[in-house]
């Protein structure tokens, strides 16, 4: 686990990627070159929200998969405790790059499938 430094009353935090890959898809899954520009600092804030060990922050509710409402909250959580929306920007962006790289790949599922060879004639 990582530790960032997010400012405002907060300061620096533990940094880690959520248990629940449903929670990481949701939040991968919404970024992307067609987000609209107004969702981009709500993502970046839910990124802050679900990896970012902060005493208060609004939990993501798994049910309702809404990273841009959860995001919304979080964002303001963060403002009122003086975090700018610079350090969201900024860090965001981060966060959900480490939460995409963290899926299981194909390749990688290949390998662990593969982990045993045929015994050799002989």
């Amino acid at each position: 686990m990582d530790n960032a430094d997010i400012g405002g009353s907060i300061g620096s935090v533990a940094v880690g990627l959520p248990r629940s890959f449903a929670v990481r898809n949701d939040i991968a899954a919404a970024w992307g070159g067609e987000t609209p520009r107004p969702h981009l600092a709500r993502l970046c804030a839910a990124a802050v929200g679900v990896c970012c060990a902060i005493e208060g922050i609004p939990k993501y509710k798994i049910n309702t998969g809404d990273p841009i409402g959860y995001g919304a909250a979080v964002f303001d959580f963060l403002l009122e405790r003086g975090v700018t929306p610079a350090t969201i920007y900024a860090i965001g962006p981060a966060l959900i790059t480490k939460i995409a790289a963290s899926f299981p790949t194909e390749a990688g599922a290949i390998e662990t499938a593969d982990f045993s060879e045929a015994p050799a004639d002989g």
